[in-house]
């Protein structure tokens, strides 16, 4: 995807990025675009391969990838355009799974590149349910 058209989008209280920015040619030009879509307080939930368990050949020979994330990396991008960090704890080593608020404070940090499974019980998903009701 070389830049996707999300400008027809009016409003929008929940905006998701499942493993989407990794393809995008400019991924800070699509998130600077997404505040204008949304109120104070709106959630933006992104999921993206993280860095620390992608391997290196899917990085260098796996071309629809073309950029890879850290979790501080991805959260230092976001938080850019007025969203704050508020829930990072269903990062895993392969995935890296946060949820925003636009224009709220970031309430956590993002997690080090020394994230810990997680038990088979937790999913992203169920988190997800906790925050938009």
């Amino acid at each position: 995807i070389v830049e996707p058209n999300i400008t027809a989008v009016k409003r929008a209280t929940l905006i998701l990025s499942i493993h989407t920015l990794e393809h995008i040619h400019n991924p800070a030009n699509v998130l600077s675009s997404l505040p204008d879509m949304q109120d104070i307080g709106d959630y933006l939930l992104v999921s993206v391969p993280n860095q620390e368990k992608e391997p290196i050949r899917n990085i260098l020979f796996f071309l629809p990838h073309i950029h890879s994330f850290t979790p501080r990396s991805l959260a230092s991008l976001v938080t850019r355009y007025g969203y704050g960090l508020q829930d990072a704890s269903l990062t895993t080593p392969q995935e890296i799974n946060m949820i925003f608020r636009r224009g709220i404070e970031s309430i956590t940090e993002a997690p080090s590149c020394q994230c810990p499974e997680l038990p088979k019980d937790v999913s992203f998903n169920k988190t997800v349910k906790l925050y938009v009701k």
